[in-house]
């Protein structure tokens, strides 16, 4: 008897073997994966933003996969600097105090999304198989909706922050 793990008495590991010694879950995985990733087929809801993986060089998935993880950590941090000024500890009014919360939030959803993304870039460049890429792509658009929830809060941190300096004089011509 032999596994992937341990070869029995004098049988030959043989590497790269296609559809021999699959389990079931790597036959469904890599079924789903050929679905997500096809043209023929709509790509799943995990997978909906990332249509340049239909690109034809199929050698290079994972190296785009890598590149978004960078990119997201890139705009996260670039979305960090920018709301880091938002939080105002000694904040006066109403909506100051609720700009900063919104503007805390956002902060810790875009640090959350900067560690994550790092984790998953390594496990992108560490995956052998597509088992593995199927339970990478589920993080990945969690990501991008946290980016995106991070992005929305910032800016409505922002628009609080921005009423709240006007001391109430909303209205230009008096």
């Amino acid at each position: 008897m032999s596994n992937r793990v341990h070869v029995a008495g004098d049988a030959k590991a043989k590497v790269g073997a296609v559809g021999k010694g699959m389990t079931t879950n790597d036959r469904a995985a890599r079924e789903i994966l050929r679905r997500m990733l096809s043209v023929e087929h709509k790509m799943g809801l995990q997978a909906f933003w990332m249509k340049f993986l239909l690109l034809p060089d199929q050698n290079a998935r994972v190296t785009r996969l890598a590149y978004t993880l960078e990119l997201y950590a890139v705009l996260s941090g670039l979305v960090l600097f920018f709301v880091a000024d938002i939080v105002d500890v000694d904040a006066d009014g109403v909506l100051g105090k609720i700009s900063t919360i919104f503007a805390v939030f956002s902060v810790l959803n875009l640090m959350c999304v900067i560690a994550c993304c790092l984790h998953l870039g390594f496990a992108v460049v560490a995956t052998t198989g597509p088992a593995g890429v199927v339970l990478l792509l589920q993080p990945l658009g969690q990501e991008f909706v946290q980016i995106v929830i991070g992005i929305v809060s910032g800016l409505i941190a922002f628009a609080l922050k921005l009423a709240d300096r006007t001391d109430g004089k909303f209205c230009i011509a008096q």
